[in-house]
């Protein structure tokens, strides 16, 4: 895993170099995000899901182009990942594909179980952990990996509650936040729309 701070990446030799030996080595190359133009992260390229579902087994999958993959995530407010979209939309090579997590419909029913301390613009919306967690489960085609790592975030999430009186009403109540009717600074596609 390798962490980029900043909000512009045009110029990071890092970046610039992981997507070099991606493409040298022909491995697919992500960008997850919740633009108009992304497509179900399980219709990428290199997902397990894909070679599970042709009935390929994991090392069948991996030798067919499925094993190794770069995932970029962006992290920050909701007016920050656009920011940073965009700038990195504009010099991102193009066997980058561009994908969203699929809609959980889980996640409404277990509001109250998961990320109760902030507020999302919508249902297909989540927290960078949360996002990284479900991406790797879809990738890597096991959905035990979702739980054992937002595990520590609902831990996390209880001890916050614990501290903060709305919220811990809200936890004991079984009610999520709900959006508060803000401008996150972009649209959310109408497919995830709920």
């Amino acid at each position: 895993m390798v962490i980029l701070r900043g909000r512009r990446f045009h110029e990071s030799q890092e970046l610039q170099s992981l997507l070099h030996e991606a493409e040298l080595h022909s491995q697919g190359v992500i960008l997850l995000f919740l633009g108009d133009e992304a497509v179900d992260i399980r219709g990428t390229t290199n997902c397990h899901s894909d070679g599970a579902s042709q009935g390929q087994s994991r090392s069948e999958g991996a030798a067919a182009g499925h094993g190794r993959y770069l995932l970029l995530m962006i992290d920050g407010t909701w007016r920050q990942a656009k920011e940073m979209y965009k700038e990195l939309r504009s010099w991102l090579p193009a066997f980058v594909q561009l994908a969203h997590l699929p809609v959980d419909e889980r996640k409404e029913e277990n509001a109250a179980q998961g990320y109760l301390v902030r507020s999302q613009p919508a249902p297909a919306c989540l927290s960078t952990m949360e996002a990284v967690a479900r991406a790797l489960a879809i990738m890597e085609g096991t959905p035990q990996i979702e739980e054992l790592l937002l595990r520590p975030l609902r831990l996390m999430t209880l001890l916050q509650a614990e501290f903060d009186p709305s919220t811990r009403t809200r936890l004991h109540q079984g009610t999520a936040m709900r959006t508060n009717g803000k401008s996150y600074g972009f649209k959310i596609p109408a497919s995830l729309q709920s």
